[in-house]
């Protein structure tokens, strides 16, 4: 079975070297927006919160999830997902998320993700609810 775990901010240095390469190769599709020392930092603000996946006592991933708070609602934001063979983890994953957002007074979840995730969303309970259009300006 797979178990996630929150890494408290003063634990993240003990966890990092396992888990960090694993948010690199995720925070690597985004680098137009930020690296991983921008990641780093928003954990070290508790900007953001690292999870870390275990399977069979190995580290299999890390997630990294944001608050966004509304006027009406405060929704846990998946930011970055990275690890191995996450088809065989990630709806674990999100049921486990799904619990600890309820349980911290979370209105919802959602996560920004390519299209090829399309699939793994909806088996792990998400409806798509928009398509981002971006254009560079610069």
């Amino acid at each position: 079975m797979t178990r996630i775990f929150p890494i408290p901010t003063s634990q993240l240095g003990d966890f990092w070297d396992e888990l960090g390469p694993f948010i690199d190769k995720a925070a690597a599709r985004y680098s137009k927006e930020y690296d991983l020392s921008d990641v780093w930092d928003a954990l070290l603000d508790e900007r953001a919160l690292l999870f870390g996946i275990w399977s069979d006592g190995e580290a299999v991933g890390a997630v990294t999830v944001a608050p966004v708070e509304q006027p009406k609602r405060k929704t846990l934001v998946i930011e970055l997902v990275g690890g191995q063979n996450a088809e065989k983890w990630y709806a674990d994953t999100v049921q486990q998320l799904k619990v600890y957002a309820q349980r911290a007074g979370y209105d919802a979840m959602s996560s920004n993700a390519r299209r090829g995730w399309r699939k793994m969303a909806a088996i792990s309970g998400f409806s798509e609810a928009s398509v981002n259009y971006e254009m560079d300006l610069n």
